[in-house]
């Protein structure tokens, strides 16, 4: 599961800004499909569920995705506790 966060809303999206962190959330979620991509078997079975922050756009999200061979899943109203219990690995590009 990769647990988005607004990451741009609050620090930015570019050097611009002092407070930009260097990352954002879309740049975590496409390095994380990229490493997902390149594992031996990506179509093995894994499913990567993102679960959409409610400040987030998800079509924002889906369009990183858009082309992936990964089995990936967005999701903003799925119960959190219930995605962690079903989860195998959880991701995060911030604090949660």
């Amino acid at each position: 599961m990769f647990a988005s966060q607004p990451i741009e809303l609050h620090y930015s999206s570019d050097d611009s800004n002092p407070k930009f962190l260097g990352y954002t959330e879309k740049t975590a979620l496409r390095d994380l499909i990229d490493a997902l991509s390149q594992t031996k078997q990506p179509s093995n079975g894994t499913t990567l569920l993102v679960k959409v922050h409610p400040r987030e756009k998800q079509s924002d999200l889906e369009n990183i995705a858009a082309g992936s061979t990964i089995d990936i899943k967005f999701d903003g109203s799925y119960n959190v506790r219930h995605a962690i219990l079903a989860s195998d690995l959880i991701i995060s590009p911030f604090s949660t």
